[in-house]
């Protein structure tokens, strides 16, 4: 069979991919032919809903109040959807595509929230007044739009996300197998989800660009600061992925070329001497389409656009070897046959284009390629489309708008004129003009207007359905004669959760949870939870069963407590949320007082007797403390004392079913009894209050019986454990050291220096004793405090001299010299290290030792400087960042006590926070200094 032309080869992987997720009859929306309030939809549209709450509802959502100012007696009633910030709208949108929205707004996007402005005009008409607000707009922007081409594994990968991250809970899922399905009426795989469903553009590849999608969906409240499209906390290449999914049909030209050898090498070869056997575009540096094969070699080559100049690091992952050169200079080398691992290379380039070029090669086994980088404000992450191209000559664009300065300031004029202004700032600081203002809110007669069912001269049209349009009359009636009913808390929870549209995840009483069409695509990478794992959690009662800290850090912090779960916790914004934390505990907080416990002794030891394996078996499965449980992997117990009250935790585990029908979790306590007789005397609530207090010890509770910890954790007994390897923090050339007082720390040996300390698990070992070992590992416990880089001592000319940087983390310091260590009797070991900064060596002896018990463990570290030659410019760096001083010593960032105890007094210099605590070290010849510090943490 022969061979498809690489250019072929890419468009059928655009289409394979773009059907890679099929669920069994996925549901397809119909055009929606009236405005989508979601919330007003599924709960206000019907004559039995309270129509008055539901109008207000729509009074906020279709952004009423902008024009129409509310009285203050009407308070959180109407909660304002605030339009979008425009003074960048056209790097993400394409000014051509804003001309048509605006001209025929219901067409372009059915079911838009957005009045059509202009349709009370002649279509040739609308059309020219559309042109102009859309120069207008393209005169604000700063960065210009740009079409990029997809890259194909990007948006393979964006499909899942998109229909598994939460999207498909608001927005209709998008496979492509139910096209043909949607205009059929009696396909029964078409689902009316109009009422649950917020539309999306119909093409969105003709609206968006990459970059700028890409940036909305990492960020969206910088846009749409009203938070009705929430931050799904994505990291930067997620949102890059979903970015390509939804704008998989953008026609551009190929960011890079690609060029492929076939042949057997050990190293890189020089490609001038290869013949290669096909050229063509590339759509990134991916090698996905060559998957699975041996024996050849790929060059990608294009130009990559820089906007600021600075200092850039390019990263590149890879099995076997791959090289990055920039403007024909290699900046990394990652060659040879090799299991995957990474190199990094730094370079500084100005703005404008460079020549890049990646090059690798596959030998034998597995393939891997990923292209990386990150500067100043940007983490690292992957190349983005976005500044690549494929050569340094302009390219041809012959739809791109070239801006008319008198169209933009025609369109100026009708951005105040029309009322845009009212609606719409430029920014969080930048207004506009709103022109001639419109009634106020209760003096509207709640008829005609924008309530009309036909496009009405001077009036915005805001297509409306019958059950809006009757809501919102008497909605307006109800306000203009000061005869709203007052709401409940109950109510005003409900008519928040339904703006909001929490419902579309979660159930609250007999309201909301996922609808049967959208099922499917909420999944659980730990199938084995059941519904559990995959359906968001129920509201009912969430105010007495969460603790307010851990309630607010849920809505407001992105904190996670199901990983197990693919769907996002949104995070809608503080103030979009109001005091809905506070209405939910105060509505639903029960006043049950904990039983009294007779038995006074009971201890954590019967708590964790009861978790384990030879009790409940809890640990069966929950997963303990990061470690996996024996069976399903169901939430961490190391976290309930966080997050639950503990009156709800006693009564959840009388009758777990009560709480939550359907759960898995056994009945363990029934009529006051446990199943487990022997333990307290079968006391449900003693053995219940056993548990709680041991698991209050959180993520510090000793693993109960059966616990497995993953990997290879090295466990520490009655001596110092050490172990020399990568780790996290402090280089490849770091000591670890685990203390029997259950704490830990780091020695960097390439740049002599104590780099981490934490408490708890000492380390898990398996990433450096299975395979080929590569990699770093972190340390295994918590409460990890990282102290400063660089090198720990110095020679400074005056005390206000700056602290020298040292070399880079992978070199060692010309400065010093490693000795080694050598164990005392419970093999505790002490550095030993030479400092040549001076013309004589200074001697160094550092010894920590792990001090204390659980709760008040410490590390106290002696150090002894000696040198045959007086050094009275000698200093020592203990720690680096907010220094505040406190009672017996100094407080570090926050989290870390240092006492001093040392014949010369410690010095704390610089401001602001940026602080060094150091000790001068004004040694005599043959005359040893001793200094003692103390960590506590």
């Amino acid at each position: 069979m022969p061979r498809l032309s690489f250019a072929l080869f890419l468009l059928s992987s655009l289409v394979l991919s773009a059907r890679a997720a099929d669920p069994a009859k996925p549901a397809v929306p119909k055009t929606a032919d009236h405005a989508i309030v979601s919330g007003f939809d599924r709960f206000f549209a019907s004559p039995e809903s309270p129509a008055v709450d539901g109008g207000l509802m729509l009074l906020g959502e279709l952004n009423c109040t902008s024009c129409h100012a509310p009285d203050k007696s009407l308070g959180e009633l109407i909660q304002k959807k605030q339009a979008p910030y425009l003074g960048e709208i056209t790097h993400r949108a394409d000014p051509k595509f804003l001309a048509k929205f605006i001209a025929s707004t219901h067409t372009v996007k059915p079911g838009s929230t957005m009045p059509s402005v202009l349709a009370d005009l002649p279509p040739a008409e609308a059309t020219a007044k559309a042109t102009a607000l859309a120069h207008y707009l393209l005169s604000l922007g700063k960065q210009p739009f740009t079409r990029v081409a997809p890259e194909l594994s990007a948006v393979t990968r964006g499909e899942t996300l998109y229909h598994n991250a939460g999207c498909v809970a608001c927005h209709a899922p998008r496979l492509e197998r139910a096209a043909k399905a949607s205009n059929d009426e009696d396909d029964d795989s078409v689902v009316d989800l109009n009422a649950t469903s917020i539309p999306l553009s119909r093409k969105l590849h003709e609206k968006y660009s990459l970059s700028g999608l890409t940036s909305f969906l990492l960020n969206p409240l910088t846009h749409r600061p009203s938070g009705r499209m929430p931050n799904l906390n994505l990291k930067p290449e997620e949102a890059a992925d979903i970015a390509q999914y939804l704008l998989k049909d953008t026609v551009a030209p190929a960011p890079l070329t690609m060029t492929v050898y076939e042949g057997q090498w050990k190293t890189m070869p020089d490609f001038t001497k290869l013949k290669p056997k096909t050229t063509g575009p590339a759509s990134g540096f991916s090698i996905d389409g060559f998957k699975n094969r041996d024996n050849f070699a790929i060059v990608f080559d294009g130009f990559i656009r820089i906007e600021k100049a600075g200092e850039y690091v390019f990263f590149v992952f890879s099995d076997d070897g791959a090289q990055i050169f920039l403007d024909g200079g290699l900046v990394t080398n990652n060659d040879g046959i090799h299991a995957e691992q990474e190199s990094k290379g730094k370079v500084h380039l100005e703005p404008g284009l460079h020549a890049i070029r990646v090059a690798y090669f596959e030998g034998g086994g597995g393939e891997e390629l990923k292209v990386t980088w990150q500067t100043k404000g940007m983490p690292r992450q992957p190349i983005p489309n976005s500044v690549l191209t494929s050569t340094d000559k302009p390219l041809p664009n012959e739809d791109e708008w070239k801006l008319d300065p008198a169209l933009a300031k025609q369109g100026a004029e009708l951005f105040t004129s029309m009322g845009c202004a009212s609606c719409h700032q430029l920014g969080p600081k930048e207004k506009t003009s709103a022109g001639k203002p419109a009634k106020p809110l209760n003096q509207l007669a709640g008829e005609g207007g924008c309530l009309s069912n036909k496009p009405a001269a001077g009036h915005p049209y805001y297509q409306l359905s019958a059950p809006q349009v009757t809501a919102l009359s008497r909605a307006l009636q109800a306000i203009k004669a000061n005869s709203v009913p007052k709401r409940s808390r109950a109510d005003e929870i409900h008519v928040r959760l339904a703006t909001l549209n929490c419902y579309a995840c979660h159930k609250r009483g007999d309201l909301g949870g996922v609808i049967r069409e959208r099922d499917p695509y909420f999944t659980a990478n730990q199938p084995d939870l059941g519904d559990e794992g995959r359906l968001p959690p129920i509201l009912t009662g969430v105010g007495d069963k969460l603790l307010p800290a851990f309630f607010t850090s849920v809505l407001t912090k992105a904190t996670v407590s199901r990983p197990y779960m693919d769907a996002r916790m949104p995070q809608f914004g503080a103030a979009n949320l109001g005091p809905l934390a506070e209405q939910l505990t105060q509505e639903d907080l029960r006043d049950t007082p904990l039983p009294k416990i007779e038995n006074t002794k009971t201890t954590k030891a019967d708590g964790q007797k009861i978790v384990g394996k030879e009790g409940l078996s809890c640990i069966s499965c929950h997963m303990f403390n990061r470690n996996k449980s024996l069976g399903i992997q169901a939430m961490d117990l190391t976290i309930m004392n966080e997050r639950l009250r503990p009156e709800w935790f006693h009564k959840y585990m009388h009758n777990p079913s009560e709480f939550r029908p359907g759960t898995r979790m056994p009945q363990a306590f029934v009529n006051g009894k446990s199943t487990l007789t022997k333990v307290l005397d079968g006391n449900a609530d003693q053995q219940i209050h056993a548990i709680w207090q041991y698991l209050a010890d959180g993520r510090k509770a000793k693993n109960p019986i059966g616990v497995v910890p993953q990997g290879m954790e090295l466990i520490v007994g009655g001596e110092a454990l050490i172990y020399r390897n990568f780790i996290t923090g402090a280089g490849p050339r770091a000591i670890g050291v685990g203390y029997p007082e259950d704490v830990n720390l780091a020695f960097d040996a390439n740049h002599q220096r104590l780099a981490l300390v934490w408490q708890g698990k000492f380390i898990d070992g398996s990433r450096h004793w299975e395979g080929r070992g590569q990699g770093y590992q972190p340390p295994l416990g918590d409460r990890v405090v990282k102290l400063p880089d660089g090198p720990a001592l110095a020679l400074l000319a005056s005390p206000d001299e700056a602290w020298p940087k040292g070399v880079d983390a992978n070199s060692k310091d010309p400065n010093f010299r490693f000795h080694g260590y050598e164990l005392d009797d419970k093999r505790r070991p002490a550095f030993l290290y030479e400092y040549f900064a001076t013309k004589d060596k200074i001697l160094v002896r550092d010894y920590p030792l792990g001090e204390g018990t659980l709760g008040e463990q410490r590390i106290i570290r002696t150090l002894s400087f000696n040198s045959p030659a007086p050094a009275d410019k000698l200093y020592f760096r203990v720690a680096a960042g907010k220094i505040e001083p406190v009672d017996g010593g100094y407080r570090i960032n926050g989290e870390l006590t240092c006492s001093v105890k040392s014949s010369s007094k410690p010095i704390v210099r610089g401001t602001d926070g940026k602080n060094e605590l150091l000790i001068p070290l004004p040694l005599q010849a043959n005359k040893p200094i001793d200094v003692q510090i103390e960590y506590r943490w």
